[in-house]
């Protein structure tokens, strides 16, 4: 719910999957993700995305169409390199899942906070 309709495939080298979304109205404010084996219950780590900050209460589209969602992007699962290891990798990518998590704002709070007058004498070793 709220990410829309996804669709997914693997790039040509076998290293990343290219993801992509979209709905109609307004997307998640954020939104985390990951490649999960759940036969294995191993994952990699997680990415987050928070994107357009805009917290009004109304989806408004003046240009364009009224779809929103996140944008195309990818998510690797193996280094060509081989430098970094992943704990789901090209192995088990045929039984992977992508698990997506949107998140919205809750409240709203503001703090403020002051810093007393400081001069650079302060902060030298005495």
């Amino acid at each position: 719910p709220g990410i829309g309709a996804c669709e997914t495939h693997v790039n040509e080298l076998g290293s990343f999957i290219r993801w992509g979304c979209s709905q109609a109205g307004q997307s998640a404010d954020c939104y985390s993700l990951f490649i999960l084996n759940p036969s294995t219950g191993r994952s990699n780590e997680e990415d987050w995305h928070c994107g357009n900050r805009d917290y009004s209460p109304f989806f408004t589209q003046f240009l364009g169409n009224a779809e929103s969602g996140p944008s195309v992007n990818d998510i690797s699962f193996h280094d060509p390199k081989g430098q970094f290891h992943y704990a789901v990798d090209s192995a088990d990518i045929a039984k992977a899942e992508i698990v997506i998590r949107n998140y919205r704002p809750l409240d709203h709070f503001t703090r403020h906070v002051t810093v007393p007058a400081r001069t650079l004498s302060d902060w030298l070793e005495k």
